[in-house]
């Protein structure tokens, strides 16, 4: 490369290099005050090192990519964890009423008393029995030629040590057993069952069969 010799003055040029054996920095100032040639000379050493270290930017993060890989772990775990769900009843209570009900006499023949001990053992009408039999007694205690079916009630009881699990499956039986009466009753009046029912069917048939389960207050009950 060549530049004139009036670009090329210098008064004062510093070049600064590091030493290629000893690694350490040395600096030699060059005075010019004409410049007697119009070339420039540059000379290049491969020993010489840079005083400045290559830096080297870090690479940048797809934050797109986090994303989409979080959002995926997330699925995977939605799909393969198993969410327990509470197990409850869903009960209608009645209204709710400053004044004291008032008094209701029921015969004893129209109530069919359920009793859990505290060892999970099912008594009906004081007599040892399965869960499996409920639904069957629930039947013949509705339409006996006692009793009208809206008369029927049944009385549950359990003991303050009922496990939870077998009173749920006792409640289960006793709507089962309902259950099927109804669907007895709407096969009979509209020729299908009772979850095909409109609502206003439905409400007809629960108010000529009635499920009336009478709960009291856990007791003591042993055996």
């Amino acid at each position: 490369m060549q530049l004139t010799a009036r670009s090329c003055f210098v008064a004062q040029h510093r070049v600064s290099f590091a030493s290629a054996y000893g690694g350490q920095l040395e600096t030699q100032q060059y005075k010019r005050q004409n410049a007697p040639s119009p070339h420039l000379a540059v000379v290049t050493n491969p020993y010489i090192m840079s005083d400045k270290k290559t830096r080297r930017e870090s690479p940048a993060v797809n934050a797109g990519s986090m994303a989409d890989i979080a959002f995926l772990l997330l699925i995977f775990f939605l799909v393969t964890t198993t969410i327990q769900e509470d197990q409850g009843v869903l009960v209608r209570l009645p209204d709710w009423s400053n004044d004291p009900p008032p008094p209701q006499q029921t015969l004893d023949e129209n109530v069919l008393t359920v009793l859990i001990n505290t060892d999970d053992k099912l008594l009906i009408e004081e007599e040892n029995a399965e869960i499996r039999d409920i639904p069957g007694l629930i039947r013949e205690h509705v339409i006996s030629p006692k009793r009208a079916p809206n008369e029927a009630v049944i009385s549950l009881t359990h003991d303050r040590g009922t496990s939870y699990a077998t009173y749920l499956q006792v409640y289960d039986a006793l709507k089962a057993g309902y259950r099927s009466l109804w669907d007895d009753k709407s096969n009979e009046r509209y020729g299908k069952i009772y979850a095909h029912l409109s609502q206003a069917e439905q409400k007809s048939i629960r108010n000529e069969i009635p499920m009336i389960i009478s709960e009291a207050e856990p007791s003591d009950y042993e055996e």
